[in-house]
């Protein structure tokens, strides 16, 4: 996904991150969540927790030179 979207730096990768993390996978969990009768402050940390791991997985991808142009 990286090297298609031409990622070039950590903050790149973590907008990248922060589209996954928080657009996709999070709202995933505090879905599950919220169908679990579950609170939604649960779900909102749970999902919270997600997306800034996401983040910081996208900011060292973006920043580590893995391939040459």
């Amino acid at each position: 996904i990286f090297k298609r979207l031409n990622v070039s730096s950590w903050q790149d990768g973590a907008m990248i991150g922060l589209a996954i993390g928080g657009g996709l996978i999070a709202l995933e969990i505090i879905t599950q969540t919220l169908f679990m009768l579950k609170p939604l402050n649960l779900g909102l940390i749970n999902g919270g927790h997600t997306a800034v791991v996401f983040v910081a997985m996208g900011a060292i991808l973006g920043a580590w030179r893995k391939y040459s142009a």
